[in-house]
């Protein structure tokens, strides 16, 4: 399923909800655990498991942002409260949404992307936004601030590369972060 994203209008940034990112990744993520017989004894702890999470997790997220058609900054917006996954069957929501946080904190750390969280639902910030200009101005200048806080962190492919290595996560090369880059400017 194709991505899309909530342009705020007149401002330069627009939001991916991640729930659809993990959604649009989780059939792979289900097959390939099967495929090493790691889905019926699902551990979120084993290295297997989390490789094959780590790559397509990560992998999905950056497709996701360079696929997205825009000129303005890519966000992803994180509130996994109301998700619904198929992994839940395999392991219990608690264990799978921890990994996915831990997850997430690991892409915040080591990737040029941008990954805000927020108490409210995608759903109901972007309904919210479109209420009226106050609330849009408000909401937008909360972002701009988590944007202006990101300004000084910088991407350390050294980094990503050890952790590329010990997961064995191939497609994770200096040109491909490069394109991220190139497509979403705030990550420079």
């Amino acid at each position: 399923m194709p991505i899309e994203c909530f342009e705020l209008p007149t401002l330069s940034f627009c939001l991916v909800d991640y729930r659809q990112v993990l959604i649009n990744c989780e059939t792979n993520i289900i097959d390939d655990l099967h495929q090493f017989d790691l889905l019926n004894k699902l551990n979120m702890r084993s290295s297997d498991t989390k490789k094959v999470m780590y790559h397509h997790v990560i992998h999905e997220i950056c497709e996701s942002v360079m696929s997205i058609d825009t000129t303005n900054k890519v966000i992803l917006y994180n509130n996994l409260s109301n998700i619904q996954l198929e992994l839940f069957k395999h392991s219990s929501r608690t264990q799978v949404i921890n990994f996915i946080n831990t997850l997430t904190a690991k892409v915040r750390q080591l990737l040029p992307i941008k990954i805000y969280n927020h108490e409210d639902d995608f759903d109901i910030f972007v309904d919210r936004c479109k209420e009226g200009r106050g609330e849009l101005r408000a909401r937008a200048s909360v972002i701009s601030e988590f944007l202006r806080k990101q300004q000084n962190k910088r991407f350390d492919f050294e980094k990503a590369k050890k952790f590329a290595e010990k997961y064995e996560l191939t497609y994770l090369s200096q040109q491909y972060f490069n394109n991220i880059k190139i497509k979403n400017l705030v990550f420079l």
